[in-house]
């Protein structure tokens, strides 16, 4: 089953598709409380993102 029909079987659940809208915005709320408590935060989120890049970029590498 693709991600499509999973995505539609999981939001036919009315109940289920509410819990995870609201867990979402919970963690997202959550997130942007903290960023605005740490005044480095987008530096953190720049160097993280530029770790995650190269890391992908030597994935193979990595994996051999």
């Amino acid at each position: 089953m693709g991600h499509p029909a999973l995505a539609a079987d999981f939001t036919a659940n009315r109940e289920r598709a509410r819990w995870h809208d609201r867990a979402l915005w919970f963690v997202r709320e959550k997130r942007d409380r903290m960023a605005t408590g740490v005044p480095e935060w987008e530096k953190l989120r720049e160097t993280a993102s530029a770790i995650k890049r190269h890391t992908q970029s030597l994935m193979a590498d990595y994996l051999q």
